[in-house]
Formats: C-alpha cells, sequence, structure tokens
C-alpha cells in the first residue's frame, strides 16, 4: 500500500474515527514488512486489522512475534508463515525422521538406549525461551506431585515420559501411560491406561507430514486454529500449573504450534466423524468454546459449536483473564 493512495486515506480517516492518529507512512511501512491486512478485505476489516495492529506496534517492536500475535487474535497477513517457520528454526526441506527398532530384542537395545540418551538431554530448562522455560517447570512439578503415587523420583516420572514420547516420535508406541498422566495433571491411578494407550498411538506423529503442514497450511487454517487454542490456553495454564506467562506469550506461542494443530485436527476429523472442530478449507466453521471449566480432563481440547464464524480474520480477541497481563510494547 503506498502512503499517498486513496485507501490509506481512507483508512488513516476509519482509523482516526476510532481514535488512533496513524500516519500514512506508518501504514505503507507495515504493508512492506509483511503486516498489512490483504488487499481484498472490506475497508471495514482493513480497518479492524490496522487498529488492532497498533495496539502491538511500538518501537522496538519484533515484527515476527507481531505476526504472530495478531494470528493469535484472528489476523492474518502474507508475512505469518515465514514468521512461525523462524520461530522454530524451521528452514529448507524437511529430513525424515528414521523409524528406529525399538522392540524389546537384542536388535532394539542399541536404539533404545539413543532414546535413554536424547531424553536425558532434554532435560531441565538451560537454553529455553523465557515461556517455555515455564511451561517445562510445570511439567517438571507436576512429575514431582505424582512420585510418591507412582513410587519413582521426579526425574525418574519426568525421564520415563520423555521416554515414551520419543518412542512415538521415532515410531513405536506409546508403552507406559502413568508418566504421560502425571505431567500433564491427570492422576495417572484414574486413568483407563489401555484406552490412553490407544487414543494416543491412533494419534501418530508423522514429522515430515506436521512440517508439510508449517509450510503450506493454508492460512486461514492456521488463524482459526491459534484462535481456538487462545480460547482454552487460560483453562490448560491452569491446569498444568504454570505460573507467570503473560498474554504476549500465550498469543505467541498458540500462533507458533498452529499449524500442529491444525496437522491433529485433520487427523481427528478424520478418524472421529463427530469431532466439532472443522478447518475453515473445509467449510465453514463454527466458533469453540472449551468445555465446561472443571472438568476432569480438560486437556481433551474438545469444544461445542457456539456461533457460526464468519471470518476468520475478524475474530475479536478471547479474553484472558486467568493470565497475567503485560504489554510488550
Amino acid at each position: 500500500m503506498r502512503r499517498n493512495s486513496f485507501r490509506a486515506k481512507q483508512l488513516v480517516s476509519a482509523l482516526r474515527r476510532r481514535g488512533l492518529d496513524v500516519a500514512p507512512r506508518r501504514l505503507e511501512r507495515w504493508c512492506a514488512d509483511g503486516l498489512g491486512a490483504a488487499e481484498d478485505l472490506t475497508l471495514e476489516a482493513q480497518t479492524a486489522h490496522y487498529a488492532e495492529f497498533a495496539t502491538l506496534s511500538g518501537s522496538g517492536t519484533d515484527a515476527d512475534r507481531t505476526a504472530r500475535r495478531l494470528a493469535a487474535r484472528g489476523y492474518a497477513c502474507p508475512r505469518l508463515r515465514s514468521a512461525i517457520m523462524r520461530s522454530l528454526d524451521i528452514e529448507g526441506p524437511g529430513e525424515p525422521v528414521p523409524k528406529l527398532d525399538l522392540s524389546t530384542g537384542p536388535s532394539g537395545d542399541a536404539p533404545f538406549a539413543f532414546v535413554e540418551q536424547l531424553a536425558r538431554s532434554l532435560r531441565g530448562t538451560g537454553g529455553l525461551e523465557p515461556a517455555a522455560a515455564k511451561i517445562v517447570t510445570a511439567l517438571e512439578q507436576n512429575a514431582q506431585r505424582y512420585e510418591q503415587s507412582l513410587g519413582e523420583p521426579r526425574g525418574d516420572v519426568m525421564h520415563a515420559f520423555l521416554v515414551n514420547e520419543l518412542c512415538h516420535l521415532f515410531g513405536d508406541n506409546i508403552y507406559d501411560p502413568e508418566p504421560i498422566a502425571a505431567v500433564l495433571n491427570l492422576d495417572p491411578k484414574s486413568i483407563d491406561g489401555d484406552e490412553l494407550i490407544s487414543f494416543l498411538n491412533e494419534l501418530r506423529i508423522d514429522p515430515p507430514a506436521i512440517e508439510e503442514e508449517y509450510r503450506s497450511a493454508p492460512i486461514d487454517d492456521v488463524v482459526y486454529v491459534a484462535g481456538a487454542l487462545l480460547s482454552i490456553a487460560p483453562e490448560v495454564i491452569r491446569h498444568l500449573g504454570i505460573v507467570g506467562l503473560i498474554d504476549a506469550e500465550v498469543e505467541d506461542l498458540a500462533a507458533t504450534f498452529a499449524p500442529l494443530g491444525v496437522h491433529f485436527a485433520r487427523l481427528l476429523r478424520a478418524r472421529f466423524d463427530d469431532f466439532p472442530l472443522v478447518l475453515p478449507s473445509a467449510e465453514p466453521s463454527p466458533a469453540l468454546v472449551p468445555v465446561g471449566s472443571g472438568s476432569d480432563d480438560p486437556l481433551a481440547l474438545r469444544a461445542v459449536v457456539r456461533e457460526p464464524l464468519v471470518d476468520a480474520r475478524l475474530v475479536e480477541p478471547a479474553a484472558l483473564s486467568s493470565v497475567h497481563r503485560e504489554d510488550d510494547v
């Protein structure tokens, strides 16, 4: 968008009516940085986009992070996909994850030792971004909460959780659901272990397919799932016991992992006819609300239909009432 274009003048006037003083050169700069609204949107929709962006912009604001936060609030921009990929260091063609022989026979000894060593290397919060460190700290505290119930120290519970997840990643099945339940703050003695194993093994992790979602998932799907993740974030944060996350971090995480959510939404939709999350690329989507607070399984990521979602780019930001608010601009 050029600063002297008719649309720029329209937007400046529309934003001024909302109490926002945005110069035409700023609109031009935002668009040049890939943060502008789609050109085919109505004036009203573009005004909403730039009004939202104005609340996030400021001196020293990271453009990639702003693109991700905009997505979590329901607004797409051209920079979004690359901003998400850069946040996870996804570059160049993906490499397939090898399928390891993790059988209980002698041929599985060396691969399993590799998995154990890898799990040990993933322990702790060293080198993690602040938001990720807060999440890992909460998961370790959950492991400690159930260490007496499982008869294992916290470190062993966390290690078993990582080994299970890595085995799943490398093509084997989950073999012990109790550490997974404990780390996710579910009473390991109250779950149906066989049912949990069956469900997790149905959702086979396929790293190349997930990476492909990051590269090519429709942006409307990514924005829609980012908003859905943001809407359930307060309940998930409360359940897992994560402390200290601010709104900016929650919005960033919701967008960063939205393509992963798109991948699992496709899997669940294909295997369960009544799975309620319908991606915009499939058909007009329902708005999502988390299933009742205080539910025994708040991590189930279920939803109920509330109202039709006309345009994922126009969704109002979800309230994060249980998350501490602190602006980062």
